[in-house]
């Protein structure tokens, strides 16, 4: 359990979180249109972090009970995200899958994914509190892999 407190070790999660992000938009923008041709300028309006923000913004995050049973002390936690699976899936199909994408995080028009998982426990000024961030990050980016093989493998 020593590498999850590795300090690097999640700078660097974060940059491959942001990175998969961007790359998700960009398969998705090269991918789309069934032989129609995407332009070097659909990547102008490409904003990756606006993108991220959008999806952290999406995601909802509720701290249980402490649970002592564990080596490290950890918290029970419910995240519920987009459905990015679905989400991913039916954008896809949209002549404009970035902004039909963009639009829908936004407007909240998507179904969503519960996922009770395990937070790692920290001290924060004298109190144990869940470390929330780390669990999202790592949550997400599984998520976004799972959704960009799913287009790929109805694709293929």
């Amino acid at each position: 359990m020593n590498v999850f407190k590795n300090k690097i070790f999640w700078i660097i999660t974060g940059v491959v979180v942001f990175l998969v992000l961007l790359v998700t938009v960009l398969l998705i923008v090269f991918t789309s249109g069934g032989g129609n041709s995407v332009s070097e300028d659909a990547f102008a309006d490409t904003n990756a972090e606006e993108l991220y923000e959008l999806n952290m913004d999406c995601i909802k995050v509720k701290v249980g009970k402490l649970v002592h049973d564990t080596e490290d002390n950890s918290f029970e936690v419910t995240v519920t995200m987009p459905d990015y699976t679905k989400l991913y899936k039916e954008v896809y199909k949209s002549p404009n899958p970035e902004a039909e994408l963009m639009q829908r995080l936004k407007s909240g028009n998507y179904e969503k994914k519960t996922i009770k998982s395990m937070a790692e426990a920290e001290y924060k000024n004298g109190k144990e509190v869940a470390n929330t961030e780390k669990l999202v990050k790592f949550l997400l980016e599984c998520e976004l892999i799972e959704a960009t093989n799913a287009v790929w493998r109805e694709k293929y």
